[in-house]
């Protein structure tokens, strides 16, 4: 890679992905680690906020949250990466990671990752794209707290339906484990107000009236319009 390229944003983002990380980690040619493929329960603790904790994980399949002080942040999901951001060996974890759903990981020594990454001329970039994915993802949300809380419930939906929602033709349907209480703790706002905004969303065509949030595409690109 040119000098260039080492430097160019696009390249890197491309270059030193989650799931190009994964394959390294899985590599032993040249500095074997240890390594385990766990299946984890629904409401299971992965990492706890301000403890210490000697482990990372790379994400195969499921959705976590990540809170800090019971507010919730993140949301994780297949190819992300678990403690990243606080890969220091003396360096306490600043979120609590649940998962939302069963969780398949690998899970790897915070240590030996971190040795590896350094052993390699380029390693450093790999965790300075999650450095940077985080930021963007923080950045957005503190921009979203300035809106109306109307506004933030459907830009939050939004959000987790085109990441983890299931769509076809006229819908994008969210998970059950995103309910109104995970929506309101996300969106900043309570969830009596949620619940009336909601029930708003139904009767103007763009929620089906169901427990299961399931947005209507078609009303969705009218409000896109107009927020």
């Amino acid at each position: 890679m040119s000098y260039a390229e080492l430097f160019d944003k696009d390249v890197i983002q491309r270059q030193f992905n989650n799931d190009r990380l994964l394959q390294i980690l899985l590599d032993d040619r040249t500095y074997k680690l240890k390594r385990t493929k766990n299946v984890l329960p629904k409401n299971e603790i992965i990492l706890e906020e301000n403890q210490m904790h000697d482990k990372l994980y790379f994400v195969e399949s499921g959705i976590c949250s990540g809170s800090k002080e019971k507010q919730l942040i993140y949301f994780f999901g297949p190819h992300e990466m678990l403690g990243m951001n606080s890969i220091l060996h003396n360096e306490a974890s600043i979120l609590t990671v649940i998962a939302m759903t069963e969780v398949v990981v690998w899970e790897f020594s915070k240590q030996e990752v971190m040795m590896k990454l350094m052993y390699m001329q380029e390693g450093i970039f790999y965790l300075y794209q999650d450095i940077r994915a985080k930021n963007e993802d923080l950045l957005y949300k503190i921009k979203l707290q300035t809106e109306p809380a109307e506004t933030r419930i459907i830009k939050s939906l939004m959000e987790i339906g085109r990441l983890y929602g299931e769509e076809d033709q006229n819908n994008i349907k969210l998970q059950k484990e995103f309910t109104r209480k995970i929506i309101a703790n996300y969106s900043n706002v309570t969830v009596t107000t949620v619940y009336i905004i909601c029930k708003q969303f139904v009767e103007a065509g763009l929620l089906a009236p169901s427990l299961q949030i399931c947005i209507n595409k078609s009303a969705l690109k009218e409000i896109i319009n107009i927020i």
